[in-house]
């Protein structure tokens, strides 16, 4: 222990004597708050705030009501085979047809999309003039609402930004409680091939926005100007 903290806890003890407090008290503060920085610790240092602990059922309902709270609009579905009438559903509110352009990944290829009233199906890269991109999620963060997604071949990145619609699938056992764990999650799934950090990491939060001219607030300003996020509830 250092000298200046030998003299701080001694001029702390004599505070907390004149105060009444006594030594017992006073240490048990000190471990009280020692365990919560434990708890609320970082891997890589700092603390946690307490909306980035939250588990379980909680977990999911706090990312819920964040996305909601970003302007996202959110669907809970219990399978993909849901997935489709959703999408299509979501189009006919926002009053929209034409191309759903959906991401390559093999969780996504084989559903009803055309069944489901999708009459114009597109899969890769996202094309102009696509109205709609479907993507899924390398992770989610309960703290904020937020998607992340990583670049690849199942996963073209001009799909977050072309199309006037974007939709993000997550899987309910993807929702992590903070934007640590969560990139965790996105540096493992992309493999030890580049050190663990994909090229591309898109972390989207609600639709595109700005209020830079006039404090008036403008949707899709750089990006897609509606966000669906479809939450997969038993993955």
């Amino acid at each position: 222990m250092s000298t200046q903290s030998t003299a701080r806890d001694a001029i702390l003890a004599r505070v907390g004597r004149s105060l009444g407090v006594d030594e017992a008290a006073r240490c048990a503060r000190k471990k009280a708050a020692a365990d919560w920085q434990k708890a609320r610790a970082c891997d890589g240092g700092g603390i946690r705030p307490e909306r980035a602990t939250r588990n379980g059922v909680d977990r999911q309902a706090q990312f819920v009501a964040e996305a909601r709270r970003s302007r996202s609009d959110v669907v809970e579905i219990d399978g993909l085979e849901a997935l489709p009438p959703a999408v299509v559903a979501y189009m006919r509110a926002q009053d929209v047809g034409g191309v759903v352009r959906i991401a390559p990944h093999p969780d996504l290829l084989g559903l009803g999309w055309a069944d489901a009233g999708a009459h114009e199906v597109g899969f890769g890269r996202a094309m102009p003039g696509d109205v709609i991109s479907v993507v899924l999620a390398v992770a989610a963060v309960a703290e904020t609402g937020s998607v992340a997604f990583v670049s690849g071949p199942e996963s073209p990145v001009t799909l977050h930004v072309l199309p006037l619609y974007h939709v993000s699938v997550v899987y309910g056992s993807r929702i992590d409680a903070g934007h640590e764990a969560a990139m965790a999650r996105a540096r493992a799934a992309y493999g030890p091939e580049t050190a663990g950090m994909p090229r591309h990491l898109n972390i989207i939060t609600g639709p595109s926005r700005t209020a830079d001219i006039e404090q008036t607030l403008l949707m899709g300003a750089h990006g897609p100007r509606g966000e669906l996020v479809v939450v997969v509830r038993d993955r």
